[in-house]
């Protein structure tokens, strides 16, 4: 019963895709309607299944210019990085699954990778990053844990694919406000 629904819900959501915007379809409309969509069926059964599929999707269309706006761009990392590292009831009963687990981590770090290559600036990364902020000072290891994982990839990105140099000094400091943890001075 869930599968036919969840199937319903992805083909009536391609359905008016295709309805509304055609096939050339502006891609910050879009990606506006993948992140209403989540907010609309966050709760759902098959909920996982679906931010799956729309995060390999929003990696696939950052490879178009222009870059999402930063208000969809942090509507959408708020939903996932809250289905995703926040540690809900639904989020335990989602880790059972390692097959499923392993997939949704794999699109998280392709839509994360696609929304740094958008605009691969230092002040992008440093947005990107702040999203992580509630997570990473949380008091719930597992929370914590995953947040750490992603932003260390997010840098590893940064630095390796992207050609991001960031001065490791400068990328302290700003982990320094993140994490809340004051710059001790030497003596």
């Amino acid at each position: 019963m869930f599968s036919n629904q969840g199937i319903d819900i992805f083909i009536n959501f391609l359905n008016a895709m295709n309805t509304v915007y055609g096939p050339l379809a502006e891609k910050g409309k879009i990606v506006e309607t993948i992140v209403e969509t989540l907010e609309e069926h966050y709760n759902h059964p098959l909920a996982l299944f679906l931010l799956i599929n729309c995060m390999n999707a929003i990696a696939n269309l950052s490879k178009i210019q222009p870059p999402i706006t930063s208000d969809v761009e942090t509507r959408l990392l708020n939903i996932v990085l809250r289905r995703l590292i926040g540690n809900g009831p639904e989020r335990q009963l989602e880790i059972c699954d390692k097959i499923l687990y392993r997939q949704a981590s794999m699109a998280f770090a392709a839509m994360l990778k696609g929304l740094l290559a958008e605009a691969p600036t230092i002040e992008h990364l440093h947005n990107i990053l702040g999203h992580f902020t509630k997570y990473i000072t949380s008091s719930n290891r597992l929370e914590k844990v995953q947040a750490i994982k992603a932003t260390n990839y997010l840098f590893m990105e940064a630095y390796h694919n992207l050609g991001l140099h960031y001065d490791a000094y400068e990328m302290r400091e700003y982990l320094g406000k993140i994490w809340h943890c004051p710059n001790k001075e030497k003596q």
